[in-house]
């Protein structure tokens, strides 16, 4: 049941990073590949070498695509990858870890947080130089999530979402901050119905399209397809 659901996935990122026309995907693997650990993490990387006969332009450089995020990151990287790979021959690079939100990637919480300062969103911007930075958390705040601070949706909305909406803009500076004059573009992948808690879907959702909006990145409705 949940091949077609990450090829969906998949597709809806592809087509958010605007570099080419949506295409019929291929049907993915069978099984999602293991989370990585900090020390297992590595770029996957695959360049073809273009070739240009007299009077062509010349073949637009693969993008180098940065992917982060959660269990849902997890269970989708290995099917994002290949298509990205297949369809615009991009560098790319899968480092998300299960159960974390964004404050989890945020430079200055590795004290308290389940992703270790190798892998924050900024320190890999700047080892990696990436083109684009796709985002996808689903909202998560367990009580192992130490950076949310024991606080959830159940427990105190309010607070839940004040915490996601600064995490998000605090996020975007330090990734553009870190990118310097080579900014990449962020792709915020908005996530799908839950019928259990559809008010908080939908406002996690909101809160990530006013922050592209406000930064000038993109969106993906990952979530719709």
């Amino acid at each position: 049941m949940r091949k077609p659901w990450r090829v969906g996935v998949a597709g809806a990122v592809l087509s958010a990073l605007l570099l080419v026309g949506c295409g019929d995907p291929q049907a993915p693997p069978d099984e999602a590949p293991p989370a990585p650990s900090a020390r297992d993490a590595s770029p996957t990387t695959r360049q073809r070498a273009a070739t240009a006969s007299p009077g062509t332009p010349a073949a637009k450089p693969a993008p180098e695509v940065l992917y982060l995020g959660d269990s849902i990151a997890t269970e989708n990287q290995k099917v994002l990858g290949d298509l990205l790979k297949d369809e615009l021959h991009a560098r790319y690079t899968a480092v998300p870890y299960s159960g974390t939100t964004l404050c989890d990637y945020l430079e200055g919480t590795a004290d308290r947080s389940l992703v270790p300062a190798a892998d924050k969103a900024a320190a890999l911007v700047r080892r990696l130089r990436p083109d684009y930075v796709v985002l996808q958390f689903w909202g998560n705040a367990w009580d192992y999530t130490p950076c949310m601070d024991g606080v959830t949706y159940g427990e105190d909305r309010a607070e839940y979402f004040s915490r996601y909406a600064a995490a998000a803009e605090r996020l975007t500076d330090q990734i553009a901050g870190a990118g310097g004059t080579r900014r990449p573009t962020i792709v915020w992948v908005l996530q799908g119905p839950d019928p259990m808690t559809p008010d908080r879907v939908r406002r996690v959702n909101a809160l990530y399209e006013k922050q592209a909006g406000a930064s000038g990145d993109l969106v993906a409705d990952a979530g719709k397809a």
